[in-house]
């Protein structure tokens, strides 16, 4: 958690929409998984993107291994 990524998602008539941000961790969306990115639009708001609507995800910078950071909601780890 904490990686800085750009995820390409896969919209309405095969349209990519981009969304940059940290990566916060996986919850359940329904029977299906979906990926929780923090995003860097707007400080403390979170993305929930379908996984089987991700094209690609480019990762920009790395968390650091040992780095704090702050506690999320429970429901996002």
């Amino acid at each position: 958690m904490g990686t800085v990524c750009k995820v390409y998602i896969i919209g309405d008539h095969e349209k990519i929409s981009i969304t940059q941000g940290k990566f916060a961790g996986f919850i359940n969306l329904g029977e299906e998984s979906a990926m929780v990115i923090e995003t860097e639009e707007v400080e403390g708001k979170y993305r929930i993107i379908p996984v089987n609507s991700i094209s690609a995800i480019d990762i920009i910078e790395l968390a650091k291994v040992n780095e704090k950071r702050e506690e999320i909601p429970s429901y996002f780890k």
